[in-house]
């Protein structure tokens, strides 16, 4: 049923990230497509979604234009996060090792209260800790340990942010499409 597929990929990543309203993007992703969302999600338009049913986000996050979140191996985006636009999340790649390229990966997480910054990429087995910051241009290839904030490719350790009891609200005047 490569027709079936083919027209399922044209709703998802074709379509429906340029309906105007964020409400009926939300009620296509999660009814139809099954993203778990929590509340106070907002997804700007031109998101690519790669295996929705294996992508979980969860409450006041906030993600921008011309994002892709590859959860083929699971993505789970926890509570707080900011995504910038342009950044690339994979959880899957080609095994360079093998004589066909298969495909070889792990999840990744995105934890509380983290920000990733524009044109940023993460690769697959990556956990980004509680509060941590992704600078601009970064390729992720590593874990980063809580409230670090990395740069650079690979992406190393630059500094750390005070540890605070983070609060983000996505709700502002322009998250209204």
């Amino acid at each position: 049923m490569l027709w079936k597929k083919s027209f399922y990929e044209l709703i998802l990543n074709e379509l429906t990230p340029v309906l105007f309203s964020r409400h009926l993007r939300r009620l296509v992703y999660t009814r139809l497509y099954g993203v778990k969302m929590g509340k106070d999600v907002y997804m700007y338009r031109h998101i690519e979604l790669r295996a929705p049913q294996k992508l979980i986000i969860k409450g006041k996050n906030s993600i921008g234009k011309h994002v892709i979140l590859d959860a083929r191996k699971g993505l789970c985006i926890e509570e707080g996060c900011v995504i910038a636009s342009h950044v690339l999340i994979w959880t899957l790649h080609h095994d360079y090792n093998s004589d066909d390229f298969r495909g070889a990966g792990a999840p990744v997480v995105l934890g509380s209260y983290s920000w990733i910054c524009s044109r940023a990429i993460i690769l697959p087995g990556v956990n980004i800790g509680r509060g941590a910051i992704v600078a601009s241009g970064a390729v992720v290839t590593k874990d980063v340990p809580p409230y670090a904030i990395v740069g650079g490719v690979p992406a190393k350790i630059i500094s750390y942010r005070e540890k605070k009891d983070y609060q983000y609200n996505p709700r502002n005047p322009y998250h209204f499409i």
